[in-house]
């Protein structure tokens, strides 16, 4: 089977309508659609996000067609340094492209599957669990309308709730007891940072927010200093999570050597491809770590193709 051609196609989503006035989303979600097709009759099908541009992205997934095609579509791994040999991640961050070029990645898996007839879980070496659970994002907001949030997402079934801080110490806390309000005891509570405190601030405020009994506590400390994030760890009893300090294998491996972290985070479309994020979450299982997934403004293709890789990876064992 070889592959005869590329196709891709920028489309735009519409959003559900919010529940509530909490959720101020987008109204639509964008994405470039992949397919690669094979003399075989079998196309892969793929999605890539938009961080930079649909445009760029479209640009460089279409620049990849001369390079793939003729090639062995089931020999995804390979493909993939060619590609990126190609587009000099060699050398550049991987970031400069593979957001891009994992659109195609999860299309030649795609084909791989249906080239055996088999789930990609299957492949990958069986199923650990037949359910993947999910978080149920709560909006920031005030903390009267994240109170609502919380409830409506525990009455959905919810057993883990997200949602960010990092904007104003005092309405951080009091959007997390809001949380713990509403919610009761049972579930839990996960809050994100996105690097928005330095280590003092981060230790001092997660010290505070602790009588809330949280799961965890999402990357507090800017990503390229993980000497900090490992001093946050060190200095509080919640549990702290890497993200943006561990969006590749390459980094994630520094984050566990240095002791940084709890939790790893995992995303295929920013690490090295569908292998990257699984040896990321080799790496962590060797730690004794769990990882969770990440994800953001999926549509059906990217959010499938996540859940195969969180049902064959043993230690997604949290909400992702």
């Amino acid at each position: 089977m070889k592959i005869t051609g590329l196709k891709s196609v920028v489309v735009a989503i519409p959003s559900i309508k919010a529940k509530t006035s909490a959720i101020r989303g987008a109204t639509y979600r964008l994405a470039v659609i992949v397919e690669v097709f094979t003399d075989a009759g079998l196309v892969g099908i793929g999605e890539a996000p938009n961080p930079v541009g649909v445009e760029a992205t479209k640009a460089i997934i279409d620049a990849a067609e001369t390079l793939i095609v003729g090639e062995d579509p089931t020999e995804p791994e390979k493909l993939k340094k060619k590609l990126y040999a190609y587009f000099n991640l060699t050398h550049l961050h991987i970031h400069a492209a593979c957001w891009a070029l994992n659109g195609i990645d999860t299309a030649l898996w795609d084909l791989a599957g249906k080239a055996c007839g088999q789930p990609l879980w299957k492949l990958w070496g069986g199923a650990f669990r037949k359910q993947v659970e999910f978080y149920g994002p709560v909006d920031r907001a005030s903390p009267e309308e994240v109170a609502v949030l919380a409830a409506e997402r525990v009455a959905e079934g919810y057993g883990t709730l997200y949602m960010k801080v990092g904007f104003d110490e005092e309405e951080d806390l009091a959007c997390v007891r809001a949380i713990r309000e509403a919610a009761g005891p049972g579930p839990k509570i996960r809050v994100d940072a996105n690097q928005a405190w330095n280590a003092g601030e981060a230790i001092h405020i997660i010290r505070r927010m602790a009588e809330y009994d949280l799961e965890l506590v999402d990357q507090p400390v800017l990503l390229y200093n993980i000497d900090d994030l490992a001093r946050v760890r060190e200095g509080v009893s919640v549990p702290i999570a890497s993200h943006e300090s561990s969006w590749t294998m390459y980094e994630a491996l520094s984050v566990i050597k240095r002791g940084a972290a709890d939790v790893i985070h995992v995303d295929a479309r920013f690490d090295a491809g569908m292998m990257g994020a699984r040896l990321t979450a080799g790496m962590a299982e060797a730690a004794g770590m769990p990882v969770v997934m990440h994800e953001f403004a999926n549509l059906g293709v990217a959010q499938h193709a996540a859940i195969q890789l969180a049902a064959s990876t043993p230690n997604f064992t949290l909400a992702n």
